[in-house]
């Protein structure tokens, strides 16, 4: 077939779909990339991005060819795929500069001798924590060192896809280390483990190993023959069991030295006390008379150290919510590197739930669009402190406002760029946060402090293999008790708890990294520092230090419970949310919810979002009220998937589902994509009456699956061809 110029795009498109025409391709990408490219370019502002997005449009158009339904405008789908996929590089993008900034700040591109010293106990954990594909590709780059041309024959891709699968998995290896007080950034991640995971065996094992293999081949059991063999294989499997246990307890360290630096060993002997985990009755005993066994200590007596740590956890506990500031400065240190940052914080907490307002500056580097040049620019910026890099034209400074909730489930971020809404994620708290949110009650307790974590956590004593008093010692000219918790694990950890006010810890230290901790004098009953100095040190020397300032503190008072959700971030009308967690954007803020649809700029008065305890109460008083299903349908279109959409979704299961209003909901749900989504479209797909809600029903629920699979297709070919009744 001829393709004409004046021939219709759909035709173009069937023709393609039909016949697998190339040529009819060929002419509508010749049609419309002019138009793809610029509506990308404009939202990246980058050549090679643009012409990636490009690329993934049109490949787009080739799987929907036979999908898009009659009289579709062909230019306005590309331009809105156009959009829509730009937006996820520009997040995408956003988020590795973002990783790199850190990097830089922490001063850790290049790994040294020092940093396998804190990785080796833990890489085999972080190995295991990949998917197959991902920890195949850093073995066979890194532990085997062989090149990315044979990785990519390996896998049966090219080279530059072994490159990003490889990059990507070290990525994520960077991440799970980070989360574990380890930081180490990608390249310098990737040059120790290739030097150092990988060592010789002993001369000669190789030999005996391969010796008892053929006589075991040969049918020669260690029960019987030589008794030389008979002692080799049993110490061989001896060997296997054993290492297969240190293995074991390799992993499990991991978890107890979450967001930790490994301990350095300390020499000195203490006497013992007994550190089985105490119950909760001898919990309240041990933190009431601490105080009183402490103040008594003198001449012969000494205060139980367990009893000192309880009363400070004790002591903080009793504080279950507040509002707080802190003046934030962190500061680095090193050659060309030194700076200082300043930021702004407002905390609120109830319980376990936590939102962080933040303001203060960050930098990018400034823009280009050669990867060469981009690089060149990053090493020089690198190279010396922000100022510099700045007066230089390397860095560029812009005003960051975030606003961050953890509500023990999710983890929600709103940013906002000099006074522009960037966009809002939401994202699993297992993976951590890149800026500071953390419980207020454990300051002072840690060097790196985290979203989740729990005063009893930092302090340690639960499981401990032992609590020692090492003695009476001072800090800053204050007497304190020195005690130290050794781990399960054998982490060991430090604090220097007041003897004239036990409740208070004046220092914790783990290997060489340290926290002092001041307070207020003029209120004695206040366990929470005022003022916290931390620093952490690499290969000997001082690398990082942040000093927290507290202020307008105000304890156990009634927080509103919508500060923990979306609502409570109280993003401008129009921001973007992405649910990172399915890898995907759901929706605009219009200030009462999500909609699909960006809200019009003008002319419409946001609503107010309705108060989520009131909705959450309809469900629980009344559930098969109409009431009911409203709030429950509310919840689980502008909620994050956790519990309060479990249960919205629970309630729509047992009482709702042969409702004949629920259509706009089923074909919402693909959009948002919860857990719990699938479940609640097969229930009513099976039991509502009504054919227009089992057909919506059916197409969001194949929508999903396809989607989830890397398939899209479009709602207007309708469902009656994939369901049958």
């Amino acid at each position: 077939m001829l393709v004409k110029m004046t021939t219709s795009d759909l035709d173009l498109l069937k023709e393609y779909a039909g016949r697998n025409s190339e040529e009819a391709f060929a002419t509508l990408v010749k049609r419309h990339l002019n138009l793809v490219y610029s509506a990308a370019m404009r939202q990246v502002r980058s050549p090679q991005l643009a012409e990636e997005v490009s690329q993934s449009v049109f490949s787009d158009m080739a799987q929907n060819a036979n999908k898009l339904r009659p009289g579709t405008i062909l230019t306005a789908w590309l331009y809105q795929v156009t959009r829509r996929t730009a937006i996820d590089v520009v997040r995408r993008e956003a988020r590795r500069q973002l990783r790199e900034q850190i990097a830089t700040e922490m001063n850790a591109m290049n790994a040294t001798a020092d940093d396998w010293t804190h990785i080796e106990p833990l890489l085999d954990e972080a190995m295991h924590a990949l998917d197959e594909t991902d920890r195949s590709a850093v073995l066979l780059r890194y532990f085997e060192n062989k090149s990315l041309r044979e990785v990519g024959r390996t896998f049966g891709t090219s080279e530059d896809a072994a490159q990003k699968r490889v990059s990507r998995a070290v990525e994520r290896l960077r991440e799970f280390f980070v989360k574990r007080g380890i930081t180490v950034g990608a390249s310098g991640l990737a040059a120790v483990i290739s030097a150092n995971a990988v060592q010789a065996a002993p001369a000669g094992l190789a030999v005996t190993i391969s010796t008892a293999a053929g006589l075991t081949a040969l049918g020669i059991s260690a029960s019987t023959g030589a008794g030389a063999t008979a002692g080799f294989l049993g110490a061989l499997m001896q060997a296997s069991r054993t290492k297969l246990m240190a293995g074991l307890a390799v992993a499990i360290v991991g978890l107890a030295i979450f967001l930790l630096f490994p301990a350095r060993e300390r020499t000195g002997q203490f006497a013992v006390t007994d550190a089985s985990p105490p119950t909760a009755k001898q919990n309240q005993q041990a933190a009431d008379s601490a105080t009183q066994d402490a103040n008594a200590a003198g001449g012969q007596s000494e205060p139980d150290p367990l009893k000192l740590l309880l009363a400070v956890a004790r002591a903080r506990e009793r504080i279950t919510s507040g509002s707080l500031e802190f003046d934030l400065i962190n500061e680095h240190f090193g050659p060309g590197r030194g700076e200082t940052n300043h930021v702004q914080i407002a905390a609120l907490f109830d319980g376990s739930k936590l939102r962080y307002e933040q303001f203060g500056r960050e930098y990018s580097y400034t823009y280009s669009a050669d990867e060469a040049e981009a690089e060149q620019i990053k090493r020089r910026a690198d190279s010396m402190d922000r100022e510099a890099a700045v007066q230089a034209g390397l860095l560029k400074p812009f005003e960051s406002h975030h606003v961050m909730s953890f509500d023990g489930a999710v983890l929600l971020d709103y940013w906002e760029t000099d006074g522009k809404p960037y966009g809002t994620t939401i994202d699993d708290p297992s993976r951590g946060s890149a800026n500071v949110i953390f419980d207020p009650r454990c300051l002072g307790l840690s060097a790196v402090l985290s979203q989740g974590s729990t005063v009893e956590n930092y302090l340690g004593y639960n499981g401990a293999k032992s609590i020692e008093l090492a003695g009476q010692e001072m800090v800053d000219g204050v007497p304190a008790w020195h005690v130290q918790v050794r781990s399960q694990y054998d982490a060991l950890f430090d604090f220097w708890i007041d003897v004239a006010r036990p409740t208070r810890v004046l220092k914790q230290a783990h290997g060489s990294n340290f926290v002092v901790s001041k307070y207020d004098d003029a209120n004695p009953r206040d366990p929470i520092p005022t003022e916290v100095t931390t620093m952490d040190f690499r290969n000997g020397a001082p690398s990082f230090g942040t000093r927290f300032i507290r202020s307008n503190s105000h304890f156990n008072v009634s927080i509103d419970p919508a500060s923990f959700t979306l609502a409570g971030l109280r993003m401008q009308v129009g921001t973007s949310v992405s649910d990172n967690r399915i890898h995907r954007s759901i929706g605009y803020w219009t200030g009462a919810g999500l909609s699909e649809d960006l809200p019009p700029s003008k002319g419409t008065e946001p609503q107010s979002a309705p108060n989520l305890a009131e909705l959450l109460a309809e469900l629980e008083n009344a559930p098969g009220s109409p009431e009911a299903l409203d709030a429950a349908i509310w919840i689980m279109l502008n909620t994050p998937d956790g519990p309060e959409v479990e249960k919205a979704a629970d309630v729509i299961l047992k009482e709702h589902t042969r409702d004949t209003n629920l259509a706009s909901l089923c074909k919402e749900l693909e959009r948002v994509r919860h857990r719990c989504s699938k479940p609640l479209l097969e229930a009513i797909l099976n039991d509502n009456p009504s054919a227009d809600v089992r057909g919506t029903a059916c197409f969001a629920l194949a929508a999903a699956s396809l989607s989830w699979t890397g398939i899209a297709i479009d709602p207007g070919d309708g469902c009656s061809t994939m369901c049958c009744w």
